[in-house]
């Protein structure tokens, strides 16, 4: 389903990490996919070790991004030619992108992707789309200084004022709304995460249709 969403990586006093994801950004879909990450302590120590280590990490030019994008564009052609061709071959399964860690579909895949990673990975950081309250329906952040894990979603009034006060657009209006918080040393099973992480969009979807039947009355 096509929730867009933000994987978020905070390190040393800075976001090394902010994928975009188009895909299940609900916390049932990428919010247990990061929560199975996080709960794991050598996925954790193998991600400190990649941020740390110089290069493995690094920002791609448009040259390369455009590089990549059009790669993918003539595969495709490709493979649509060949269904064609031939309808047996006919799949609905995309093939892997050219550029697993600047891809939209990647979103927390992209965690394991640079930890395991022993060559440098291109990163594109799109913390500027957590200030888009229409789009940026989920974000998930991973903060290895206070070893917690966060969920935000919807919008929050005053964002300014939030870990997220910074960020371009954040600073000048509305922002993401604080979900939940997990300690890494007390985690919650995915039925638990999915309930806690849920339970306060129920409430601020509630309130929600309050104000707009007050707009409309």
């Amino acid at each position: 389903m096509g929730t867009r969403n933000l994987i978020l990586v905070y390190y040393k006093g800075e976001y090394h990490i902010a994928q975009y994801g188009q895909w299940d950004g609900y916390p049932t879909g990428q919010g247990v996919v990061v929560l199975g990450f996080v709960k794991d302590p050598a996925n954790l120590a193998k991600l400190k070790v990649a941020l740390d280590t110089p290069g493995r990490l690094y920002e791609p030019t448009e040259a390369q991004l455009t590089l990549w994008s059009q790669k993918e564009r003539e595969r495709d052609q490709e493979v649509y030619r060949k269904r064609a061709e031939d309808p047996s071959n006919w799949s609905y399964e995309r093939p892997e992108p050219v550029m697993p860690s600047v891809h939209r579909d990647t979103s927390a895949r992209i965690l394991h992707l640079v930890a395991d990673a022993t060559e440098p990975v291109p990163i594109v950081k799109e913390i500027k789309f957590i200030a888009d309250t229409l789009f940026c329906e989920w974000a998930y952040v991973i903060d290895l200084d206070t070893e917690t894990l966060e969920v935000y979603s919807g919008i929050q009034e005053g964002a300014a004022q939030s870990r997220f006060g910074s960020a371009e657009g954040v600073s000048e209006g509305n922002g993401p709304s604080f979900m939940a918080s997990f300690s890494f040393a007390n985690l919650p099973q995915a039925e638990g995460f999915v309930l806690t992480a849920s339970k306060k969009q129920g409430k601020h979807d509630e309130e929600e249709e309050e104000r707009d039947d007050e707009v409309t009355d």
